[in-house]
């Protein structure tokens, strides 16, 4: 009887440390962790939503992205289109390591101040290694009327998606699905400038 209340005992307590070690394990919580982003889980993107800063004097757009990535490399580019034909598409930033590893870092970007399309972008990623490049826009010359926030929410990575940090539109309906990329949606834009990234 006597060990039948202490199994009864120890059951719950035993349960309870078996789902608390999950739970450290799997959002990344023990501080011992290697080089992971703290609180985000292996595969998964955290999107910081700006707030009011001294970054509102810099730039008239920015954001920042925590990411647990196991892959072999992160690319972020600008693309333009005039309805759905690409007229001009560059890579900004990013690296590839040849080879799949676990990527844990921050990727922060920012669109400066200036008439029309911002004057300049950069991009700076932080993981295992650190790259910052910036981006002028002089190829990319259209008034905008629109402008679009990240359409990339906290969850899991797609590999090989094209999630979307920043978008400037001359006019026309949007999705906040992250599908702007569909050629029927691009049409309906005389011009659309697209700030993406790719977890690869």
């Amino acid at each position: 009887m006597r060990r039948i209340n202490i199994v009864k005992t120890l059951l719950p307590i035993t349960f309870a440390l078996v789902i608390i070690a999950f739970i450290v394990s799997h959002y990344n919580l023990n501080p011992l962790q290697r080089n992971r982003i703290f609180g985000i889980p292996d595969g998964h993107v955290r999107v910081v939503l700006p707030e009011p800063s001294y970054f509102d004097l810099l730039f008239s757009r920015y954001g920042t992205l925590y990411f647990n990535h196991y892959g072999d490399g992160i690319r972020v580019y600008i693309a333009h289109y005039m309805r759905d034909e690409l007229v001009f598409h560059q890579n900004i930033s990013g690296f590839s390591w040849g080879q799949e590893d676990m990527l844990s870092g921050t990727l922060r970007w920012g669109a400066s101040a200036g008439n029309g399309l911002p004057d300049e972008i950069m991009v700076a990623i932080s993981s295992l290694g650190n790259t910052q490049n910036r981006f002028d826009m002089n190829p990319i010359d259209f008034e905008w009327r629109l402008i679009m926030p990240p359409m990339l929410n906290n969850g899991p990575i797609e590999r090989g998606r094209r999630n979307i940090l920043a978008l400037w539109s001359s006019g026309g309906p949007t999705w906040t699905d992250g599908n702007m990329f569909l050629p029927e949606r691009l049409a309906e834009h005389e011009n659309m400038a697209i700030l993406y990234v790719i977890f690869d």
